[in-house]
């Protein structure tokens, strides 16, 4: 694939992971806001932006600075150059013209990797330490999303509502290994998340769906678990009270203001890793297992 043959690093919105697989070296994932990201974009020579649209919360509202030497893939002509200026635009399917740009590649003799040598290193240093970074601001949480992770199967879909939790790690650490297993608002309005995950398992044909959700967004639809329990839809919802946190400082890494747990609020963790425990027993369920099997199925 054209990451592999030039050398390159991914670097994803919330809406692209998955199309690599974050556990391949070459996937940075969604950290465009971590300052090794952000160097590194800077000192590449080439960038070659595809189907993204460089929007605002992404780019700290277009301060984050970017190679002058810019190649911008989309199938809508009033995408490149909206927002930063380009060298090449390039208006066709992203799949189509990949493979063309792989095609001309080989028809001029192009090296079998175009990087230089060590890009590739400091590529899996930079994805490395972003992760890092961001796990140490988590405090206690860190305990739930590490307890989440290891239920998750490749084909689990994992629905977030807008919530600081979903902010912070659910759209950056929860791993994502396929394309459209991945899916957040694009709006940042609450309560979309339980008909997004309803969605979600009857499109995917019976692969397990995880929501995360905050208290005051999934009351917002909360009747629509009567359609989960009439159709037997294989929907686990980890709920997030929000009230159990607390304003601290501007997050290093996220447009929106960090949430840590205070000291006194052990107890609230504790429940939260409890949650954590009946998310795996729910996915032992003859419901979900149905799900995971169709999941095995689709992979082997």
């Amino acid at each position: 694939m054209l990451v592999r043959r030039l050398g390159a690093g991914l670097l994803t919105s919330p809406n692209g992971r998955g199309v690599l697989s974050e556990d391949d070296p070459s996937c940075i994932g969604n950290f465009s806001w971590d300052p090794d990201v952000r160097a590194l974009c800077r000192e590449a020579d080439l960038l070659i932006a595809i189907g993204t649209r460089f929007q605002g919360p992404n780019t700290e509202s277009w301060k984050m600075e970017l190679p002058a030497r810019l190649v911008h893939l989309d199938i809508d002509s009033a995408v490149p150059g909206r927002n930063y200026p380009v060298e090449a635009s390039i208006v066709a399917d992203a799949k189509v013209s990949t493979m063309a740009l792989l095609d001309g590649l080989d028809r001029v003799g192009a090296p079998e990797i175009l990087a230089e040598t060590g890009w590739h290193e400091r590529i899996v240093s930079v994805a490395d330490s972003s992760r890092r970074r961001l796990r140490g601001t988590l405090g206690p949480q860190v305990g739930l999303l590490d307890g989440l992770a290891p239920c998750l199967h490749p084909g689990t879909v994992i629905v977030k509502d807008s919530t600081i939790s979903a902010y912070m790690w659910g759209n950056r650490l929860l791993p994502v290994r396929r394309p459209r297993t991945s899916i957040t608002s694009n709006s940042f309005a609450i309560g979309l998340g339980l008909p997004q995950a309803l969605g979600a398992a009857v499109g995917s044909k019976e692969a397990p769906v995880v929501l995360l959700a905050g208290g005051g967004g999934f009351l917002l639809a909360a009747t629509e678990l009567a359609t989960v329990a009439q159709e037997q839809l294989p929907i686990v919802a980890l709920i997030l009270r929000r009230r159990r946190l607390r304003n601290s400082s501007e997050h290093p890494g996220s447009p929106v203001r960090a949430w840590r747990w205070p000291d006194r609020c052990g107890a609230g963790t504790t429940r939260f890793l409890r949650t954590c425990n009946r998310v795996r027993d729910s996915c032992r369920s003859r419901r979900l297992n149905r799900g995971l099997r169709a999941g095995s199925s689709a992979s082997a």
